[in-house]
């Protein structure tokens, strides 16, 4: 991360990839953030919107897996997460194999 700061870095990687947006209306924006936001502890998720389609599909892979016979161990191996997260993720495939 370039900053310490999560908004200045935010700002600054928004003005770098759009360079036609002016800089008051970022500037107007970053006030209003940080009078809203400023000061708290947030939660920021690892995996937007856009990452959870990625992860359904990696879901109905694991489900696609575990009914061709991988073991588990091997599965988490493969896509580089916990046995036990691969077991969580086979517990809520209802038998149909994630759509």
């Amino acid at each position: 991360m370039a900053h310490l700061d999560l908004v200045a870095d935010i700002f600054q990687r928004i003005a770098e990839k759009h360079a036609k947006l002016p800089i008051k209306v970022l500037q107007q924006v970053e006030q209003d953030v940080r009078a809203d936001w400023g000061g708290e502890r947030h939660y920021i998720a690892k995996v937007g919107e856009s990452g959870k389609a990625q992860l359904a599909e990696r879901d109905r892979q694991i489900c696609r897996e575990h009914h061709a016979g991988d073991h588990d161990e091997l599965i988490a191996r493969r896509h580089g997460i916990s046995v036990k997260r691969v077991r969580q993720i086979l517990a809520c495939d209802t038998g149909n194999g994630l759509p």
